[in-house]
């Protein structure tokens, strides 16, 4: 049927924009979220740097399955949001790994990973804010190789670089559709250095930055050829962990921790060209704070579990709020 208009203001000029332009500028955003999930952080791939042991070729196999909902809104010309679910898992090896004589350990490895992004999108559509107006399927098939140097008392330095195959499509509620391919290219490199305050606990300051580059083929619709222009995105986060150590009557190490994590995303913005004429802008900026809390196990010798929940909420007026879970396996030779 007929899409309802707001009732004109006298004095007011809107812009009409169709229900697929909102959907389609959420596209480059939701890819954007797919490869830095799926890079995640050293502890949630990981677990711990206490549980980096062995040596030479092959030492340790991992994997780790992550869920969860998010909501989040960005600001630009139509405002896209997205309301809806990503979850996804990977497996990696530690390639190699050798001890120096000054007790520095260095492990290298290599993982791959499949993330899902599968939600609802509103924006300003039809002279109406916040309108539902699609949904938004994408996949991502990644590819990664790590390099982690871990310091006789336990600091680290973590470097990860990411490439990122992406599969989908945008759907507005009218029915028109908008196939996306593309791919993402994320480097991330994080540090922390544990502070020791008693025998059984200690404290962790830590600090990550991500550099992403996402790039969206150009595809038609039944209306129109878009094309798809994101500049660099940079992703900082600080953040502070808790963390025990117990032993128990087996001697295996337990660990739990509580952590919260300060992120700020900036870097520029998404540029949707429709026919080589119009220009739909998004920018990239968010603040957000993020708790989570969790256990590391160590079952025995060989194999070592972790765990943990999370919870993020925006701290600028740009809405956010996403919860998930972080689930881990490591496994020593």
């Amino acid at each position: 049927g007929q899409a309802e208009l707001p009732a004109p203001v006298q004095g007011q000029s809107l812009p009409l924009y169709r229900p697929e332009v909102p959907v389609y500028a959420a596209a480059p955003r939701g890819a954007a979220i797919i490869a830095r999930q799926a890079l995640g952080t050293f502890h949630q791939r990981q677990g711990d740097q206490l549980l980096l042991q062995g040596e030479s070729a092959l030492p340790a196999s991992w994997g780790q399955a992550y869920g969860g909902t998010l909501r989040q809104q960005w600001s630009g010309t139509v405002s896209p949001s997205l309301d809806g679910d990503l979850y996804g898992f990977k497996v990696g090896q530690d390639l190699y790994a050798k001890v120096g004589e000054n007790g520095y350990r260095q492990h290298v490895g290599i993982y791959v990973s499949h993330s899902r992004l599968d939600a609802d999108v509103k924006g300003f559509a039809l002279a109406v804010h916040d309108r539902s107006v699609g949904d938004l399927k994408l996949d991502g098939d990644s590819v990664g190789t790590y390099w982690t140097l871990v310091g006789p008392q336990g600091a680290y330095l973590d470097a990860v670089l990411q490439y990122t195959r992406l599969d989908g499509r945008a759907r507005s509620d009218r029915g028109d559709t908008l196939n996306l391919d593309g791919q993402a290219w994320t480097a991330s490199l994080e540090s922390g250095y544990p502070i020791t305050l008693s025998e059984r606990w200690r404290v962790e300051p830590q600090a990550q930055l991500i550099a992403q580059k996402v790039a969206l083929d150009s595809a038609r619709d039944s209306v129109s050829r878009i094309s798809h222009d994101a500049q660099v995105e940079l992703t900082g986060r600080l953040g502070l962990r808790l963390e025990g150590a117990f032993t128990g009557s087996s001697g295996r190490l337990l660990q739990p921790y509580a952590q919260v994590n300060l992120w700020h995303g900036d870097g520029g913005r998404d540029t949707l060209t429709f026919d080589d004429a119009d220009k739909i802008k998004t920018d990239y900026r968010y603040t957000s704070v993020q708790l989570e809390s969790g256990v590391v196990a160590q079952v025995n010798e060989a194999l070592s579990l972790h765990g943990g929940v999370q919870y993020t909420a925006n701290l600028d007026s740009r809405q956010q709020e996403a919860s998930g879970v972080n689930l881990g396996v490591r496994w020593q030779f």
